[in-house]
């Protein structure tokens, strides 16, 4: 009998030690998210008084999770006499969890209640079926859900017919632009294209998408797979609103920039830019993962991209272009170009002779390079390659020895300098006819 209580006790006490590792890292977690939330609030009883009953509920109905999880899944299925079961089964084991997690938050809102910010850190901030705590749907406002600031305006109404599948929704924004003005972009998923047209104006339109994917498998009538990422339409909706765009700026500089809520499972957000600014406008865009065009622009522009391909046509200005696995297009350019990529190739097109201070300098680690001048133009040479051969078109005095994988010399009268430089890949230099 002493074994049995003391395997008991033990039992107690690994259990109470694992609620209460839980707990607190819930505070520590909720306590550095609510950081930023929380500078500039000041302590409300009526606050607190919100937050102390939310979270009273949400650890005395967690239980609720468990028959809600059990109808979402045999609603979805449908119903069969061996899919159903399984479906309780399951639904039973997948509604405990997330019954403990509604319990562990509530009891972080009950020990940060006296803390502001008073909002919920659950979503749906209460049980299911309950109402508590919850605002009542609304239709979404494109100033307040989808913008920020008070340059946010046109988005179109995203409806959501279910959980899963692709929604999207569209904003539209135009602004006044004076003609050299300067315009940014910052974004993480997605692609970016600019063009010129002939007004003083910079039109913006974004297309926000979210993709809803999880994984499962039906065998017999018997559904397997991962925990779906929203449970209702109204969360998805909600977590879909959390993707904002920010615009802010005036005539002289415009700044565009995506705000993406936290990650969750099974669900990928993006969002593609189409932008039109005047002609002589300078350009700074930037996304993590997607392509870059930029068409018809007289100013400076500079490109970044983590995992994407960059691609300019007529840009008169000076082009900077950085990519780490992508290609690099710069075609009829003029003005000083920067090309870099880890794994792409890179060409650059020029229609006009370089100028006495128009530079050519391109890199890349995985691919080849491939530079057109026209044949009257007059550069200083440097190409160099690990794996691969350099060649060219233009009758060049060499310096220093010649060698398969290096040539440096001058064209022409030389001038500018023309630095182009990979690890695996052939150089083609090549000489285009004027006139």
């Amino acid at each position: 009998m002493r074994l049995k209580g003391r395997g008991l006790q033990r039992s107690c006490v690994l259990a109470l030690t694992v609620c209460l590792s839980f707990l607190l890292a819930g505070c520590i977690t909720h306590s550095a998210s609510r950081g930023d939330e929380a500078a500039g609030q000041s302590l409300s009883p009526f606050g607190t008084g919100r937050e102390l009953v939310r979270g009273v509920t949400n650890v005395g109905f967690c239980w609720l999770e468990i028959p809600h999880e059990v109808e979402t899944r045999i609603r979805d299925d449908g119903f069969s006499i061996i899919g159903s079961v399984f479906d309780v089964a399951f639904g039973t084991l997948s509604g405990s969890i997330q019954a403990v997690e509604r319990a562990a938050g509530g009891a972080v809102e009950v020990v940060l209640s006296p803390f502001p910010p008073y909002g919920p850190i659950m979503d749906p901030p209460a049980p299911p079926y309950l109402n508590f705590g919850r605002k009542p749907s609304k239709e979404r406002d494109s100033e307040d859900d989808d913008c920020e600031g008070d340059n946010c305006e046109g988005a179109e109404q995203a409806h959501f017919k279910s959980i899963n599948g692709e929604h999207t929704q569209t904003v539209t924004k135009e602004l006044p632009l004076r003609r050299g003005g300067y315009v940014e972009t910052a974004n993480s998923n997605g692609n970016i294209t600019v063009w010129s047209w002939d007004r003083p104006e910079v039109r913006i339109k974004a297309v926000k998408r979210m993709r809803v994917h999880p994984w499962s498998v039906s065998i017999l009538g018997i559904r397997f797979g991962s925990s779906r990422p929203f449970r209702t339409v109204e969360e998805a909706e909600r977590y879909f609103a959390e993707l904002k765009i920010r615009i802010s700026g005036d005539e002289n500089a415009v700044k565009v920039k995506t705000l993406y809520p936290r990650n969750r499972r099974h669900v990928s957000l993006s969002t593609t830019y189409e932008i039109q600014v005047p002609q002589e406008a300078e350009l700074a865009l930037h996304t993590s993962n997607g392509a870059i065009a930029v068409d018809d622009i007289d100013g400076a522009v500079r490109l970044h991209s983590s995992n994407g391909k960059l691609l300019c046509e007529e840009v008169t200005g000076a082009v900077v272009a950085t990519t780490s696995n992508g290609t690099v297009s710069l075609v009829d350019v003029s003005g000083d170009v920067e090309a870099k990529t880890s794994n792409g190739t890179i060409k650059v097109v020029r229609r006009d002779p370089l100028g006495g201070s128009d530079n050519v300098s391109c890199r890349t680690s995985n691919g080849s390079i491939t530079l057109s001048l026209p044949e009257t133009s007059s550069f200083d040479l440097d190409a160099h390659t690990s794996n691969g051969r350099v060649s060219t078109e233009f009758p060049i005095t060499v310096s220093g020895a010649v060698e398969r994988e290096h040539v440096s010399g001058t064209v022409g009268d030389g001038g500018p300098r023309v630095r182009l430089t990979t690890s695996n890949g052939s150089i083609t230099v090549r000489s285009l006819p004027t006139g």
